[in-house]
């Protein structure tokens, strides 16, 4: 019992000196399409990508003329989150308008390296989190002809719920449950650019990350691809 906590607590050590990152997220768009307009049913596929393909769906309403609630998510093989969020809008003009939102986010992450140091030979690592971050967002959004530009910045409080981390060498396996992750705020300033039509957009939007929490990867960008529709449009054609 004895050698095993003093491996125990090797391993822990070892893990935190580790020159290795470990995905526990990547930035996310926090409001995935913009409304400007009460009745609006914005939804949005995309596809993101930082260290892995990430899969997201959102829906953003406008409920009164100034007044606009969203809900989204994404899933991939290391990263799942959902958000939700009320906002407030206005028009500038009739080819730009601005936004601030409030809201929520509960993600995981998960992640995966293969070690090798002379002590203790070949070894895994496996890191799982669970966190919470409450947010607000600014966005301003402009169209010139068939070109829109969207610029955003977010700022959060991110939380760790959970965070184990699971170590297997030859063939044991050691759990360490972290309990004391300090707080991390977090700033995402993005920009995307969308191409309209009749039918929605077409976009290809950036976040950037600057945090990272010692080695543990809060990844520094995620480039996603997607479209929108507004769907009360088609819900009005077929009255």
């Amino acid at each position: 019992m004895k050698y095993l906590r003093s491996y125990t607590l090797f391993v822990s050590l070892l893990l935190f000196s580790s020159s290795c990152s470990y995905m526990l997220y990547s930035p996310n768009p926090e409001v995935v399409e913009p409304v400007s307009e009460k009745g609006q049913l914005q939804t949005s596929l995309s596809i993101g990508y930082s260290t892995t393909q990430k899969y997201g769906l959102g829906l953003n309403y406008g409920l009164t003329k100034n007044i606009a609630i969203t809900a989204s998510g994404a899933i991939g093989p290391k990263q799942k989150h959902v958000t939700s969020a009320i906002g407030y809008y206005r028009n500038l003009s009739p080819k730009s308008f601005m936004d601030f939102y409030a809201g929520f986010n509960y993600g995981k992450g998960y992640g995966e390296n293969y070690e090798y140091t002379s002590s203790t030979g070949g070894y895994t690592q496996i890191t799982t989190s669970t966190y919470v971050k409450p947010f607000i967002t600014a966005g301003f959004h402009t169209v010139n002809r068939k070109i829109q530009y969207d610029f955003t910045l977010s700022f959060g409080r991110m939380d760790f719920t959970k965070f184990d981390i699971e170590t297997e060498v030859n063939n044991e396996t050691y759990i360490n449950k972290v309990i004391a992750i300090t707080p991390l705020t977090i700033i995402q300033p993005g920009i995307r650019i969308a191409y309209l039509d009749d039918l929605g957009k077409l976009y290809f939007g950036l976040i950037i990350n600057p945090t990272d929490y010692y080695d543990y990867d809060l990844h520094g960008y995620n480039i996603y691809v997607g479209g929108s529709t507004d769907l009360s449009k088609w819900l009005k054609t077929k009255k």
